[in-house]
């Protein structure tokens, strides 16, 4: 598997295409088959897990990442200083994380 995304939108677009072509206008399907389609198609894409774009995420948590560390050099407070470096190390794996995506 790879980190492709899928948009939720496009694949109900389609199916709505697909429920437009020839195919699921065929009078032999009958009327019941091609409402079973568009409802099964409605319920599967809706039902689906929705995904993140990875490099919006990264870019996210590295900007939070670097006002962390602008924080850690203006910051005189040793225990705010450890507070903020194990702050910045869960968000370092984090990073890693979501860069790895599903098959890290």
């Amino acid at each position: 598997m790879s980190n492709d995304l899928i948009s939720r939108r496009a694949v109900i677009d389609g199916i709505i295409e697909l429920l437009k072509s020839p195919y699921a206008n065929d009078p032999s399907l009958g009327m019941e088959r091609r409402d079973a389609m568009k409802t099964v198609g409605d319920l599967c894409v809706r039902s689906l897990p929705t995904s993140y774009d990875v490099d919006k995420a990264a870019e996210r948590l590295e900007k939070k990442i670097l006002e962390i560390k602008d924080q850690l050099m203006h910051t005189s407070d040793e225990d705010m200083a450890v507070r903020l470096r194990c702050k910045m190390h869960g968000l370092d794996e984090a990073l890693e994380i979501v860069r790895a995506g599903i098959e890290g």
